[in-house]
């Protein structure tokens, strides 16, 4: 069995505080950076390497979600329906599609051309921990950007639990 190689080591998401919707993002034990989520819309910031990145949706109600560095859109997603837990993705002229591998399940996998290329998944069943495996081809803000998408799905599910009971 040969020893794994740093590209194929999977990152980890893990939420500052057991409430918290900040997650610090590490790269086997090193910490790497940071997503965080603004109070006030679907919108937030990935800090990576000393560089801030903007998450956001472009209108409140639809629109596409954006990832951008000083004013310069890295990459953009659009939700192909309001029902759907999936995202198309669109960077370096390429399509990517994220969506939940099930309707029972939280974890999301990524296809480029059909094929499942990466996956970000909960390290365990009652856990907001994230499991990030996704190929070193993929720029990191663009790989953190899907995350930032699939925490905003989970966190849409939790409010609407809260809400519920």
């Amino acid at each position: 069995m040969s020893a794994k190689r740093k590209d194929d080591m999977a990152l980890k998401a893990i939420p500052r505080r057991w409430w918290s919707w900040t997650f610090r993002i590490f790269d086997d034990e090193a910490w790497i950076g940071e997503i965080a989520f603004s109070w006030m819309r679907e919108a937030g910031e990935l800090k990576l390497a000393g560089t801030n990145y903007r998450l956001y949706r472009r209108q409140r109600f639809g629109g596409l979600f954006v990832l951008e560095k000083n004013g310069e859109t890295i990459a953009q997603a659009e939700k192909p329906s309001a029902l759907a837990r999936s995202f198309s993705v669109y960077h370096g002229g390429k399509i990517y599609t994220l969506a939940a591998e099930s309707i029972f399940r939280r974890k999301f996998v990524v296809r480029e051309a059909g094929s499942i290329i990466g996956s970000i998944a909960p390290e365990r069943a009652i856990c907001r921990d994230a499991r990030i495996d996704l190929p070193a081809t993929l720029p990191l803000p663009v790989r953190l950007f899907m995350v930032w998408l699939t925490l905003l799905l989970w966190k849409r599910e939790a409010d609407s639990a809260a809400a519920v009971g």
